[in-house]
């Protein structure tokens, strides 16, 4: 088995990085043609607190190389707020916010579990379920975005993208998720029926 390993920030714009990594008097704008110089992922964590616009994905996609890799921060609404419950359309307006704009640069897309998420395999089955497989889920769903949205919203994939793989990881934080090392067959079997 082969993958490609990245190594990468969470985020890129953060004073205390001027003049210590980013070379003193880079212009601001293009901190993240820098970072992206240094590094071959990042995650954008800015759509883990709010909504962000489609030409900002479009334009972060163009001052990137074209094998780099973005990690996109699913939004804390639908994890600590709404606890991954009544979610689809939240997950509408995240999908919408510009997520497609990345194109082949969308690498996976990181939901945060809240520290005090416990183990739930019937509501993490649900949330999985509605998470999208494919570029061409991933427009469908941003599709039923709210109209709060209209005219700011971004639903289409590129020619030839429509199967591109989106994929989606968890962060979990509660020590409810570990198992002994003796269940781990176990545990791994549980979870691809989540799956």
């Amino acid at each position: 088995m082969t993958g490609d390993v990245r190594i990468g920030i969470s985020g890129w714009r953060y004073p205390g990085w001027r003049g210590v990594f980013y070379p003193p008097k880079l212009p601001q704008r293009t901190e993240l043609a820098f970072a992206a110089k240094n590094f071959n992922s990042i995650e954008i964590n800015g759509t883990h607190y709010s909504l962000q616009r489609p030409e900002y994905f479009a334009q972060w996609a163009l001052e990137t190389p074209d094998d780099f890799i973005f990690a996109v921060k699913g939004s804390r609404f639908i994890t600590h707020m709404k606890k991954l419950r009544n979610v689809e359309d939240a997950l509408a307006n995240f999908f919408a916010q510009g997520v497609l704009r990345l194109g082949k640069k969308l690498g996976p897309i990181l939901w945060q579990l809240p520290p005090r998420f416990t183990f739930d395999p019937a509501k993490l089955g649900n949330f999985f379920r509605l998470l999208p497989r494919t570029m061409k889920e991933a427009a469908f769903i941003a599709g039923a975005h709210d109209p709060r949205l209209h005219g700011r919203a971004y639903t289409k994939v590129e020619r030839g993208m429509t199967k591109q793989i989106v994929r989606n990881c968890i962060e979990i934080r509660h020590e409810s998720f570990a198992v002994p090392e003796s269940d781990g067959q176990r545990a791994n079997d549980a979870w691809k029926r989540l799956l």
